[in-house]
């Protein structure tokens, strides 16, 4: 059947130019819906030649599904699947119209049939030809119930009993369009989502030979911009080669970020979650950004009791001190002023260790701080001393800390928005591990 289903669809884009994947994935699913629906309405024609004692609904259903299964001929040498679509409905329409009419109006059991046109519209066409079949089906529908009031039609020329077979017939026959659309659809999803994997794959493949072949060539850059430094001390030549130094620095920044961004989200990582010491924790904290710090002549406090030292978490001990602390002390050193001071406390409840990450920096607007873990969005700005940010940090920080069973709440006040005093607070939590040593 799917070799058939090929043939079909290759004699309908034979000779077309740019047919691309999702274009043949749209005829696909056009041959599938064509080959359900010309099958039903070939049916009824025999139907209509066996149990009527007159012509006219054969000859009419001989008529509409002959141009029905013209349809992939019709599309080969006039490629829209939106007349194909039309061309679908409208003929299928037209052959439930020439039905009712004689077999009770829209008592019939055809008239059931009149629910599907939208659903086939909608596989080819825009929304608003999907409203235009809507509006059609209710002018359809209202105009027979009218006809058949006024005595415009015939008696019903079925018999009870062909009546019931009818009835069933087409229960039958929309069970098998409904089965039809649902195979389509899951058909069409699962493909698009694997293209999406695919793609991503590829896009991180060359996202991480990218950032290889950046930081090779940062570090040639980096060395010999230093080593001229020593030979060179003309003022100009020096000032040209801090900024050398610096761009570079940020180039680093930026290519690391984006290389731990595409590690925090990669699905085939594991993280080791095990139980971690809080001192461990507690001393990396007191060692950690001492240059930084150092240059901009701010003072860490570190708040706790002595008895945490002795309270062990849950969570990966290279994430939650190289990505997680790292960045969001960084970001507080980032956007504070000289000679401040940033407090960071750590509390603790039965379930879970918290830790708060203070300054009283610029602060970040209303109008950034919705966006504030979403990558895709330009939160990042420059730190007080012009540090240029990434805008990965703390999407980095909320996905590592989400794999870790953790969680992280950012409050906020900024200048620009009318309060009299600035300054960020973050703060994580972290699981306690029921076991302590």
């Amino acid at each position: 059947m799917r070799e058939k289903i090929d043939l079909l669809v290759n004699f309908c884009s034979y000779g077309h130019t740019n047919v691309t994947d999702e274009i043949q994935r749209r005829i696909r699913a056009f041959i599938l819906v064509w080959v359900s629906t010309t099958l039903i309405m070939w049916f009824y024609v025999f139907f209509s030649f066996a149990v009527y004692d007159f012509p006219t609904v054969g000859i009419g259903g001989f008529i509409f599904s002959f141009i029905h299964t013209l349809v992939p001929i019709i599309y080969r040498f006039r490629p829209s699947l939106t007349i194909a679509g039309l061309i679908i409905s409208l003929t299928a329409l037209a052959f439930q119209i020439t039905f009712a009419v004689f077999n009770g109006g829209i008592h019939s059991p055809s008239a059931i049939w009149f629910t599907a046109h939208p659903v086939i519209i909608s596989f080819f066409a825009s929304k608003r030809l999907v409203l235009f079949s809507v509006v059609l089906n209710m002018i359809t529908v209202t105009t027979l119930t009218y006809l058949g009031q006024q005595g415009y039609f015939p008696d019903n020329s079925l018999s009870q009993s062909l009546t019931e077979l009818m009835t069933i017939s087409s229960l039958i026959g929309l069970d098998i369009i409904i089965a039809t659309y649902t195979l389509v659809f899951i058909m069409t999803t699962e493909t698009k989502q694997n293209e999406l994997e695919k793609r991503n794959e590829q896009i991180e493949s060359l996202m991480r030979i990218i950032g290889h072949d950046i930081g090779n060539a940062l570090s040639v850059s980096t060395l010999t911009a230093r080593s001229l430094e020593k030979f060179n001390h003309e003022p100009k030549v020096l000032k040209k080669l801090g900024l050398i130094n610096k761009a570079n620095s940020q180039i680093s920044e930026i290519t690391h970020s984006i290389v731990q961004w595409m590690k925090a989200n990669d699905k085939s990582m594991n993280l080791q979650i095990s139980k971690v010491s809080l001192s461990e924790i507690i001393e990396y904290i007191n060692n950690c950004h001492t240059e930084n710090l150092y240059h901009k002549n701010i003072q860490l406090n570190l708040n706790y009791e002595n008895s945490l030292e002795k309270v062990n978490i849950l969570a990966d001990s290279t994430a939650l001190r190289y990505q997680v602390i790292y960045n969001i002390i960084s970001n507080a050193i980032k956007f504070s002023p000289n000679d401040e001071t940033i407090e960071v406390e750590i509390k603790t409840n039965p379930s879970f260790v918290s830790i708060s990450v203070s300054d009283c920096g610029q602060g970040i607007p209303n109008d950034l701080l919705p966006d504030i873990f979403d990558p895709s969005k330009t939160t990042s700005r420059y730190g007080t001393s012009g540090e240029k940010g990434t805008g990965f940090g703390l999407p980095i920080v909320k996905t590592m800390l989400e794999s870790m069973k953790s969680s992280i709440s950012i409050s906020s006040t900024a200048k620009e928005d009318g309060y009299d005093k600035s300054g960020t607070t973050i703060t994580i939590n972290i699981p306690i591990s029921k076991k302590t040593s």
